[in-house]
């Protein structure tokens, strides 16, 4: 995955051209189906092609549909009517169907693009309707029983992706090799599915995000958002379509918040932090941004390359271990290119400037109405001064002191014991080990124990509670040794509206060090 940018340039075909090649590059030892054509997914997120669509820059949004169902079309008509911005065409778009394997061309949609002139609203209002007429439209489809997707609904970007390897995508939509679809960005995914199907819908990049790692805090980030939607108005509940990826969450979420009026960066940096509390070399201001962001919301945490885009400014990051690689370029003629990979873009070496990788927790942005290219430090700062997000967290945050507290011997160790369901392998293997040497047992990867609710000796109650994503043979983090990229921080008490976007909550949490206030 990545992105190719111009920022300072007007919208060319050579920005396509570069992406759709790039995603030819890109390839994986496994997402690919024996017909040789079938993939896992591959897509291409771009700026509204104006003049392939006939329309004028800013005076035209775009529906991208799915339809598997001829009621999809009337249905969604009827959603942006009733939104106040009617559709004043639908047009077919130009595909190729020889360019799609067997596997599929057989659960093919077939795929319109619904023509959208500007109603009397600012850009951020119509960005606004557009999201809440696609919102209308999915409830009422999943209601219905009609089957369709929306990949995009906006006046600033198309998405093109299928069910196929990035070699075809370019093959299968015609419009790719048209000199007139051009654009000043463009986002590359070709997936590898890991938790879901390959499917049509869960083809990258989503609406705003291409993501390359596993969220494996997905079940715990998933539910919170759930408990938030009391906060959110009627129509923009249900925030995380359920049959998606992680993926698809993770963007559902980030395009939630841009439409609450953060920007992509922001959201972004609220979602997938930096490991920010133990760096001692961020600016105050970030520190302070990440401080009450913290507060609000839970981190999607896991290994992920991020690229990622609204139509105005493109961007890519690293998680907070930075467990994904990702590469950027630039050029003297104004190009950036920024991938998980390296050549996938071939650049005269003449002409590159400069050269480099995202380290944990970086972020590199793009912003294409003022041409400006940011490095982590100046990215993150731009965002941090937008509000005294130092003032915020001490009017909602007050810490709770923390005091080791001396006990005495506790008596009857064996029958507490017993009662937390420790046994004799517990304690010699160890317990016993750890107090000898001051060290970790060490085990093989490997657990051949049978889950609980199936073994015959009595187990603890947290052993009931299994991991059921990514259970793959990572060892277990330390927070005292990984301390640099893991927090014991506990929040404790109501947590804030999230349209409270600028603090002014009069709610009080208590912060405490360690979930263990003291050794009684």
């Amino acid at each position: 995955m990545g992105f190719v940018a111009t920022p300072a340039l007007p919208a060319s075909h050579r920005v396509v051209e570069l992406a759709t090649g790039a995603l030819a590059r890109l390839a994986h030892r496994g997402g690919m189906d024996s017909d040789g054509k079938s993939g896992d997914g591959a897509g291409l997120l771009v700026q509204v092609p104006h003049r392939l669509l006939g329309g004028r820059p800013g005076r035209l949004a775009v529906a991208m549909l799915f339809e598997w169902d001829s009621r999809a079309r009337v249905l969604l008509a009827e959603e942006l009517r009733h939104a106040g911005t009617p559709l004043s065409e639908w047009r077919q778009v130009p595909v190729d169907p020889s360019a799609l394997g067997e596997k599929a061309l057989s659960g093919a949609p077939a795929i319109w693009q619904g023509l959208i002139d500007t109603p009397q609203l600012s850009p951020e209002e119509w960005e606004d309707v557009l999201y809440r007429a696609r919102r209308a439209a999915e409830r009422r489809a999943a209601a219905e029983g009609v089957r369709m997707y929306v990949p995009s609904l906006s006046s600033r970007t198309v998405v093109f992706k299928g069910l196929m390897a990035g070699t075809h995508l370019a093959d299968f939509y015609r419009d790719l090799h048209d000199p007139a679809c051009e654009s000043a960005l463009a986002v590359f995914h070709q997936r590898y599915s890991t938790n879901t199907m390959p499917d049509w819908r869960n083809a990258q990049p989503f609406r705003m995000l291409a993501h390359n790692g596993e969220i494996n805090t997905l079940s715990g980030n998933r539910n919170w958002m759930r408990a938030r939607e009391p906060f959110l108005p009627e129509a923009m509940r249900q925030v995380i379509w359920q049959e998606g990826s992680d993926s698809a969450s993770l963007d559902n979420v980030l395009e939630l918040l841009v439409r609450l009026g953060s920007d992509p960066a922001e959201a972004l940096m609220t979602l997938v932090p930096d490991a920010w509390e133990g760096r001692g070399d961020l600016d105050p201001s970030v520190r302070d941004f990440y401080r009450f962001q913290s507060t609000r919301y839970e981190p999607w945490d896991g290994p992920a390359a991020l690229a990622f885009s609204d139509g105005i400014v493109a961007g890519a990051a690293l998680d907070r271990n930075g467990l994904r690689p990702l590469r950027y370029q630039l050029t003297d003629d104004g190009l950036v290119v920024a991938a998980s990979e390296a050549g996938v873009v071939p650049l005269d070496p003449a002409h590159v400037v400069e050269r480099g990788r995202l380290g944990p927790g970086q972020l590199l942005l793009v912003d294409t109405s003022d041409g400006s290219i940011l490095r982590d430090a100046e990215a993150k700062e731009r965002v941090a001064r937008r509000q005294e997000y130092g003032a915020h967290a001490d009017r909602l945050l007050h810490p709770v002191p923390r005091r080791w507290i001396d006990s005495a011997a506790v008596e009857l160790l064996p029958r507490l014991q017993r009662v937390h369901g420790w046994g004799n392998e517990d304690i010699k293997i160890v317990v016993k080990a750890m107090a000898e040497t001051g060290l970790e047992s060490v085990y093989s990867m490997g657990d051949d124990t049978p889950i609980a609710i199936l073994g015959r000796a009595q187990r603890r109650v947290y052993n009931y509670l299994r991991q059921h994503f990514a259970q793959v043979t990572n060892p277990p983090i330390d927070s005292i040794r990984e301390e640099l990229v893991m927090s014991l921080v506990s929040f404790i008490g109501p947590r804030p509206n999230i349209l409270d976007l600028e603090g002014t909550s009069k709610l009080m949490r208590l912060e405490t060090a360690h979930p263990i206030l003291s050794n009684e």
